[in-house]
């Protein structure tokens, strides 16, 4: 794949940081734990498969994009 490619990709993949962040925020408010606890899976099990199927592999591959560095 073309590094141009790969960095659009990052660049999408990271972007969805703050409006998943926002959702996780808003979750955070519902007042019904059981409720909240339901909600609160979602956003995390998003957020953690782009970071493990887009996030890690790109910076495995090309270290330099890492955005952990």
């Amino acid at each position: 794949m073309e590094k141009e490619v790969v960095q659009k990709i990052l660049q999408a993949a990271l972007a969805l940081d703050v409006p998943l962040g926002a959702l996780d925020t808003i979750v955070s408010t519902i007042p019904d734990e059981p409720e909240r606890a339901a909600f609160a899976r979602n956003p995390a099990i998003v957020m953690r498969e782009v970071n493990e199927s887009l996030i890690r592999p790109i910076a495995r591959q090309y270290p330099e994009l890492d955005p952990d560095k």
